[in-house]
This record gives C-alpha cells, structure tokens and sequence, in this order.
C-alpha cells in the first residue's frame, strides 16, 4: 500500500516545505477539512450517425462538443460524483477533459484502471471515464482524506422515436369497420375510448398494465351517437356528457360519478379548476363552466365574437406554466363549419391559476395571421407531449367529399400560435387508419396513443429520451465537510 500513498505524499511535502520560506513570526494553520466542491466537463469527442444525400447509405462523423454545462451532483455523504442526466449517445467516455475544485485547493489524485496505484489528478490532460473512477482528495495539513467514486454517465440508446404496435380491441369490438368517430382519453385506471357507429357510443377500457379492451356500462345508459364528442381529460380524470339527458359522467381509475344539468350541448374541455362546456345561445353557442359537486353551472367570458368558437372537430388541451406553480393555459381549438371560408382551426385559449382565488381570466382568441396556422382538419384532435402541443387530423376540412387518413402529427412550441409537421414524433410506416375514426391522447408515463377505425390498430409510442429516469441535484454550496 506504500505505493499508492508514496507520490501524494512527495507533492504534500514540497507544498510544506514552500510554506516554510514564509518569514519569522509568520504564524499559518493547515485545515484538516477537505472535499471536491466542483466537477466540470469541457470538450469531449461525439459521433453522429446520417444518412447519405441519396438516402441509401449510412454514415458517421465525429466532432468536438462542448459538455461544460452538465450538471454533476455531489454527494458528500456517500463520496458520489455522477451527472443525473446522461450525455447523448455517441460522446466518447475514454478521453474525457475535466476539471476538478477542492476544498482550499486541497490535493487531488486518481487511482488506476488497473491498479491501486494513485497518480496526482491533471484536468488537462484526458482521462478515462468508460467506467467508474476513484478519486482521492487530501487536505493541506495531511490528515484529512476523502474518497469519491465518479460515474460520467453516457446514454447506450439512442434517443429516437419508437412506435409498438399493441393488441386491439377484443372480440366486442374488433370489427372497427362499423365505427364511424372515435374520442380517446387517459384516466388514473388507463385509457377510455368513446367510439361511436352512427347510431350510439359505446365506452371500452384499456386497464394499465393489461391487454386488449373491455366494453363498458358505467354511464348506466345508452349514449347518443355524438357524446363521443364530448369526451375530455385532465389529470387522470375523464368527463363525457350524454347530450340526451344532460348527465355528465366523471371516470377516475374505476371511480365513476354521474351528475345531471341542463342546457349543455357538449362538453370542449377540462383543466385544474374547471370543466368547460357549450350551451345555446343566440344564433350560435356560448362558453360555460360546469360544477360536479353543486350541479351548477357559470358562463365564462371571451375577448371575441362568439361566432369565432369552434363548432366541429373541437379538441383541447392543458399546459402547465413554467413560471408560476399551479397555473395552466388551457388551449381549445377546432373548426368552424363550411359556411365559412376559413383557411385554418381557429385556436382560443384561457389562463387558470388555482392559487388564486377569483378566476376572471377569459378565453382569449388567437386573431392571428400567422404562416404556420393550425391546419384546419377533419377529426382534428390535440394533446400535450413533452411540454408542447401535439396535434392529428385527417383531410382539410375544405375539401368537401374527400377522404384521407391522417397522414402525420403537427406539433407546436409556443402555446398553440404557430404549427409545423412534427420531424421528431412521426406516424409508423404500416399505419393504417379510417379517415374519419381515429383518437390519440397521451398518458402519464409519456406515451401516444392512437386507436384506427377500419383496421383496427392500436399504437403506442415514445420518444426513448422520456423512458429515462430523471433526476436532480447539483453540488450545494452550503453543505460542510
């Protein structure tokens, strides 16, 4: 063990035999506390992987890529130094330029890879982190030691988008050509699909952790062929309103609740502090929020003429704000009818903030002449995934008498004012679907889900990055040696 000890202890002493040039009278104590405070990354070597112009061919080419952002957690207690979040696949783990901060620029040393020999730590030189390391820092007096182990963590899966065709509905409803439209939604207990044939709709389950589907009776009642329209979600709990009676159904795992109103033409959509529906009004329709616990309801404002409010292929969708805790912007989107000569969906939305106690915030319509608009879809239906706005849709709505299936996902990053085909979350290359019956959503654990008429597919996919384990921390500037 002299050996591992031997070239630490020749550099403590040159340190103490500068300190002792020091004048007469001088008087300097060596602190025994010691510890690395700091663990930065610099350049590090990464290899991409593309496809050649003629798309035939793969390639590779490799590049320096700064890494002096990612954040190393310390842990003092367990001696544990490692990134939470993993480099991307393709960084090269055998030549890693680091630099190390100690404690009163105490004396740092790495063991071997192979040996237990310890060599005093260089952070200009590259070391090789394809594995865990040990590091050893001493203090200046030489009494105080600690010992970390190092884990520069590197992603071993690539980060792409990954659709898995799943098991179909049972024998109930396998025959998916009768059905004509089609709602999804994810709940505590799984996924709800309202599907209906024209002449009713019908409620299947899809249990988490279980295959294939089961139909079921919980509204206790025979639903219109158009409640399938008034599905929503938020937070693990659905919402459908039988537009015959004016009940509304709530599912939450395999709680349900039903409550009577009247006045409700369908239900557009749900947050943290409301369920949102359309009642009559003159010439059109009116927003109004809708109380399960009181059976009351509340008309909500809007910036804008009525007439603007979608009234066909209404879908919605909540995001969380990033800036203040517990508020939200709910986005309504959809169509008008074909009377009118719009070129795209018309998008409202509303800001909601459950820690305040009045709500006087009104939906707001997005008047805007953007290039990028929301494609104005039949069937068109949206979710959040990965903090932004996912969106399908089958054929323009304009295009009167045709019939397309969806064809790609549109995606938008700012709330909803601006779309684009989505380049990342891209439909399977066997995906086969009903022009007009089809339903996605997305689940807590970062799925999409789209359910086909017609052929009867179910899909489910996800971007590999989300399936990771997600974790936080960085050095604390206050915790002591």
């Amino acid at each position: 063990m002299k050996r591992i000890f031997l070239p630490l202890l020749m550099m403590m002493a040159v340190a103490l035999t500068c300190a002792s040039c020091l004048g007469d009278g001088d008087e300097y104590e060596y602190t025994d506390n010691t510890g690395i405070t700091a663990f930065t990354l610099g350049n590090l070597k990464q290899t991409f992987h593309r496809k050649t112009k003629d798309g035939l061919r793969d390639s590779t080419y490799t590049k320096s890529v700064s890494f002096s952002s990612t954040k190393f957690y310390i842990d003092q207690i367990e001696g544990l130094i490692y990134n939470p979040d993993s480099l991307p696949l393709g960084v090269d783990g055998t030549k890693v330029l680091c630099s190390v901060s100690s404690y009163n620029a105490s004396t740092v040393g790495i063991k071997s890879m192979t040996s237990d020999t310890l060599s005093y730590f260089m952070g200009s030189d590259s070391t090789d982190f394809s594995k865990p390391r040990e590091l050893h820092v001493y203090s200046n007096s030489g009494r105080g030691h600690k010992k970390y182990t190092v884990s520069v963590n590197i992603h071993r899966q690539d980060s792409s988008y990954v659709w898995k065709r799943m098991a179909q509905a049972d024998a109930s409803i396998s025959d998916f050509g009768s059905i004509t439209s089609m709602r999804l939604a994810s709940t505590d207990g799984g996924l709800l699909l309202a599907a209906s044939d024209g002449t009713q709709t019908r409620l299947f389950l899809h249990a988490d952790g279980q295959d294939g589907w089961s139909e079921s009776n919980a509204a206790n009642a025979v639903l219109p062929a158009d409640a399938y329209e008034s599905l929503v979600a938020y937070d693990g709990t659905a919402y459908i309103l039988n537009t015959a009676t004016g009940d509304v159904t709530s599912f939450s795992g395999s709680a349900t609740k039903t409550k009577r109103f009247s006045g409700l033409q369908r239900l557009v959509g749900a947050d943290a502090a409301h369920i949102y529906a359309y009642t009559a009004a003159d010439g059109g329709v009116s927003l109004c929020t809708v109380d399960m616990a009181s059976g009351s309801t509340a008309a909500v404002g809007i910036d804008d003429e009525a007439t603007w409010l979608p009234t066909r292929d209404i879908t919605s969708a909540v995001l969380p704000l990033k800036t203040n805790s517990g508020a939200s912007r709910i986005i309504l989107a959809g169509n008008r009818e074909t009377a009118y000569a719009d070129t795209a969906a018309v998008v409202w939305s509303k800001l909601t903030d459950t820690q305040e106690t009045a709500d006087d915030e009104q939906f707001m319509f997005y008047d805007t002449q953007r290039v990028m608009r929301m494609p104005r879809l039949k069937g068109l239906q949206m979710a959040v995934y990965d903090g932004h706005l996912l969106a399908i849709g089958g054929a323009p709505v304009q295009e009167e008498g045709v019939e397309s299936a969806p064809k790609q996902l549109y995606e938008s990053r700012d709330n909803g004012l601006s779309w684009q085909r989505d380049t990342v979350v891209t439909l399977p290359d066997d995906f086969e679907c009903s022009p007009t019956a089809f339903a996605m959503t997305t689940d807590k654990d970062n799925f999409v889900w789209i359910v086909c008429g017609r052929s009867g597919q179910v899909w489910r996919g996800r971007a590999n990055y989300l399936g990771w384990r997600k974790e936080q921390g960085v050095y604390d500037k206050k915790r002591k040696f």
